[in-house]
């Protein structure tokens, strides 16, 4: 009995986490609020940006375009966490949108062919030593719920499963976006 009662404690310890976890991200929304947020291997990650000393660069958490390229208009967004402790990024690529869908992140990327890649997602882990990429085997999904180019606002839905060149996956789930969009 003492058993029983010990696995249940674990397992109310274990859904309560998940739950502060998610408390801690920002409402998915859909008005261009400028947030954004997932679970980065279960545990709360948004976008921010606080200016060490000696780096330079933009200060923005979140970058978004929406660009004219070879297959049409392109479109990325880039979610930034930089602070004292941790320098990673949430990317996602589509090679060519023009209204909201759910787009997989199941194909090979090649970064350095820029807008000649299929859609695909990407997360830099901390201090960039790792870029775990999306993949046949590693894949990930980006959901689209609001592509407005006259509003010039993108809000979304995202989960993934990149792997890095040494076979270690990160799970990035729950994620979700609401941001101005640049139109170039």
């Amino acid at each position: 009995m003492k058993t029983i009662g010990m696995l249940l404690s674990l397992i109310l310890l274990l859904t309560s986490c998940k739950k502060d976890e998610l408390s801690a991200l920002p409402p998915a929304t859909q008005e261009g609020k400028g947030t954004a947020g997932c679970l980065v291997n279960g545990k709360a990650w948004t976008p921010e940006y606080r200016v060490l000393l000696g780096m330079g660069g933009s200060n923005a958490p979140f970058v978004t375009s929406w660009y004219p390229s070879a297959s049409g208009r392109s479109f990325y967004v880039v979610l930034s966490r930089v602070n004292e402790e941790e320098n990673s990024e949430v990317y996602f690529f589509l090679p060519h949108i023009r209204q909201p869908g759910t787009f997989l992140l199941n194909q090979e990327a090649n970064p350095m062919m820029t807008s000649s890649n299929p859609p695909y997602g990407e997360y830099r882990a901390t201090r960039y030593s790792s870029v775990c990429y999306t993949n046949p085997t590693a894949m990930g999904s980006l959901t689209i719920t609001r592509f407005d180019t006259v509003a010039k606002v993108v809000s979304g839905t995202f989960e993934m499963h990149p792997v890095n060149a040494e076979g270690q996956v990160e799970s990035i789930t729950q994620g979700r976006f609401d941001l101005p969009l640049d139109i170039n």
